[in-house]
């Protein structure tokens, strides 16, 4: 409910602003203080990858993949690893450790389409400069966003 919301986010009820008509700037605030820091998502990130590394080094160790083979599986278990667990649960592990999560726009779950779609840009902002772009969007964006946050109507909030 709104009053929920606004309690969350600030530790006041909604009638304590109505008296002084600073609730959009004190909400806005709130949220803007619950936008995932850029140094979370990156270690984040490096948790993740230091999950996947090693199964895919033991894939190739086993199954002995060709250049071509080993980037597709790659891409595949990169994809399959971000979407599922940020849908079932909001976050990867990365996540889950540095305490921050994928939402909606609105703030709400996000679905799996949302999650599809801001990982599968993850892996064009991979390859196109190996998420330097990524990194300068999620320092100078309002809300924190990577080009995959933005086209999928995503956030990455701090879990309190």
């Amino acid at each position: 409910s709104y009053d929920h919301i606004v309690r969350t986010l600030t530790g006041k009820s909604p009638e304590e602003f109505e008296k002084t008509g600073m609730l959009a700037r004190e909400l806005c605030r709130a949220v803007a203080d619950h936008y995932a820091l850029p140094r979370k998502r990156v270690a984040a990130f490096l948790v993740d990858f230091a999950i996947i590394f090693p199964v895919l080094l033991a894939l190739h160790m086993v199954f002995g993949f060709r250049i071509h083979e080993f980037i597709s599986i790659f891409l595949l278990v990169h994809v399959a690893y971000f979407t599922l667990l940020e849908f079932y649960f909001g976050s990867t592990v990365g996540k889950a450790v540095c305490d921050i999560e994928v939402r909606h726009m609105d703030n709400e779950p996000a679905d799996f389409m949302t999650v599809f779609t801001r990982n599968i840009i993850r892996l064009l902002e991979f390859f196109a400069l190996c998420y330097t772009v990524s990194i300068i969007l999620i320092l100078v964006k309002p809300k924190r966003q990577r080009l995959g946050d933005m086209l999928a109507d995503s956030i990455v909030m701090e879990v309190k």
